[in-house]
């Protein structure tokens, strides 16, 4: 549920008169400062988003780009989410602080779009090659020799003789 744009009164606000006006007032003062400081929030939250959005697209666009896949044009569009970041930052900065998160807002929406398009082609590409093999799982380069069973031993000999030098503060005397 969005929230209301126009500050909100109490029934008691708005039922005073006469001597409280003065008070009433100052209520909305206050109303229209929290007001306020809360689109400012707002804003520099839309802007941030933006940011990093935008940057989440570049860091994407580079990725195609050192992987040698044909990336789809989507400079325009990357460009206008610039630029609509750009103006965001400008209204902030010019203290209109809702037109300031609605340009921010539609930078970010801009580049998840772009980015969206970019992971599509990228996974894509996926089934072609491994670029990273998944962690913990390592791939023999061509002409790389594959471990034997007794390279597997001599590792397992090294690893308790660690163990035991952990363990007890020496090395056994046999191996010593």
């Amino acid at each position: 549920m969005a929230a209301p744009l126009a500050p909100q009164f109490s029934s008691a606000t708005r039922a005073s008169s006469g001597p409280a006006a003065g008070n009433r007032k100052e209520s909305n003062l206050g109303t229209e400062n929290h007001l306020a400081a809360a689109n400012r929030e707002a804003a520099g939250r839309e802007i941030e988003d933006a940011h990093i959005a935008l940057h989440r697209t570049r860091a994407i666009l580079t990725q195609l780009k050192v992987v040698g896949v044909a990336a789809p044009d989507v400079g325009r569009a990357l460009s206008e989410a610039q630029h609509a970041y750009e103006q965001g930052v400008s209204k902030f900065r010019a203290r209109s602080f809702v037109t300031a998160g609605e340009f921010a807002a539609a930078s970010s929406e801009l580049s998840r779009a772009v980015s969206i398009l970019l992971l599509k082609t990228l996974r894509s590409r996926a089934g072609d090659e491994v670029y990273v093999p998944p962690k913990g799982i390592h791939r023999p380069l061509p002409g790389e020799r594959r471990p034997s069973h007794e390279d597997f031993a001599s590792v397992g000999s090294r690893l308790s003789r660690v163990l035991w030098l952990f363990e007890n503060g020496t090395l056994p005397s046999e191996v010593i």
